[in-house]
């Protein structure tokens, strides 16, 4: 048993040193509105840029 306790710890140790290497990196281009801030390990996926759009929204 105390070899499977040290086993599971090692595996968690390795996991954790290993995070940062997996993080992933913003979009090409695409940035943060100045008027929010970024929430710790979220990244930007995909942006587009437009000057002008609109939504089509369902009202009850």
């Amino acid at each position: 048993m105390n070899k499977t306790v040290w086993a599971v710890c090692g595996v968690f140790i390795i996991l954790i040193i290993s995070t940062p290497l997996f993080a992933e990196e913003d979009k090409p281009g695409c940035k943060d509105h100045p008027m929010f801030t970024r929430m710790p390990n979220f990244y930007i996926e995909n942006c587009k840029e437009k000057d002008f759009d609109q939504a089509d929204f369902v009202s009850f």
